[in-house]
């Protein structure tokens, strides 16, 4: 629709272009975390064999254009990053405070399978992890529950805390996140193996992420739930300043960031002076 019903490829071969960037793959992974009832599932996560094999055919397209001197080619978003997607022992530390507040009613319980991890590197661990729309819905019914009780429409011996369980369909276990870790890895060595062919710039945004996500006011590590946070934080940031409103897209000033790596990389690699965004 935004290209007349030209595919971005033959857009791109009407303009001549003599440098391109290409930032794609990652929805080839964001539904293994976004689809309701599915979240971990490996049908969700396309081939690493298809990937690779696709991405190389739209590599050949390009280089057929003719006119394309160089560009830069970005890898995929480690999704299960993403704030949207929230660790297991996040929700067990919420928990414990959750609880402190509503003492001496208990309504809220995170299993102990949401503890569960596995180390990846001597740095990284995946944690089972638990995406928003399977979170969320729990703890609003948790504190529904609440209300009703200090409503008088509950007796406080009928109370049943909602359990969030990491084994749960909607939750992300500790062997579906590592092959989704393990998935996205292999697209990222296509692309870079894309870019190093051609001798074109190849740029990782997930050391990008990683940096943001030393500052919790950019990347929360827990969503920010009304109660939990002033309110200028739960409506307008509620993942971190880095993120969208949806916990998984850039924020305007995240997009800053990756233009100015963007830019760094390809000074250095082609010898050019553009300048920073400020």
């Amino acid at each position: 629709m935004f290209l007349g019903g030209r595919t971005q490829l033959e857009a791109a071969a009407e303009i001549e272009p003599t440098f391109v960037t290409v930032w794609m793959g990652n929805n080839d992974a964001l539904g293994a975390i976004t689809t309701p009832g599915m979240a971990g599932d490996a049908s969700l996560l396309t081939d690493p064999t298809t990937f690779a094999g696709l991405y190389s055919e739209m590599m050949d397209d390009l280089d057929a254009i003719g006119s394309i001197d160089g560009g830069v080619l970005i890898g995929v978003v480690h999704v299960t990053s993403a704030p949207y997607l929230t660790q297991g022992r996040a929700w067990a530390g919420f928990e414990a405070q959750f609880d402190a507040l509503t003492a001496p009613l208990n309504a809220f319980d995170v299993n102990a399978n949401c503890l569960a991890f596995q180390a990846l590197t001597a740095t990284d661990t995946a944690w089972a992890s638990v995406p928003f729309h399977h979170g969320a819905p729990l703890l609003a019914s948790a504190n529904a529950k609440i209300d009703s009780v200090q409503g008088g429409t509950l007796n406080p011996l009928d109370l049943v805390p909602v359990e969030l369980d990491c084994s749960a369909t909607d939750a992300v276990t500790v062997p579906e996140l590592v092959n989704i870790i393990t998935t996205i890895t292999a697209f990222n060595a296509a692309i870079e193996a894309e870019a190093d062919e051609r001798g074109w710039v190849y740029v990782d945004p997930n050391a990008l992420l990683r940096q943001l996500a030393t500052d919790p006011d950019q990347i929360r590590p827990f969503p920010a739930f009304p109660g939990s946070a002033p309110p200028e934080v739960t409506l307008n940031s509620p993942f971190g300043t880095a993120l969208s409103l949806d916990g998984l897209h850039p924020s305007a000033s995240a997009h800053v960031t990756v233009a100015n790596a963007l830019i760094a990389a390809i000074n250095a690699a082609y010898s050019t002076n553009i300048p920073a965004i400020n």
